[in-house]
């Protein structure tokens, strides 16, 4: 109830990894990780992994 009051509730939905990492890559790792680090998290992500 409270994330509801707050406007922070978001809607329970069916998602791939693959999209789940292309939307934390775009809202979260570009701005909070080094380059290289970002490359290889998405590329992890995405089953390409070094």
């Amino acid at each position: 109830m409270a994330e509801v009051e707050s406007g922070t509730y978001v809607k329970p939905s069916k998602m791939t990894l693959s999209d789940f990492v292309s939307e934390w890559g775009k809202h979260y790792a570009e701005k909070q990780l080094a380059p290289r680090n970002y490359k290889v998290a998405l590329e992890t992500g995405r089953g390409k992994g070094e």
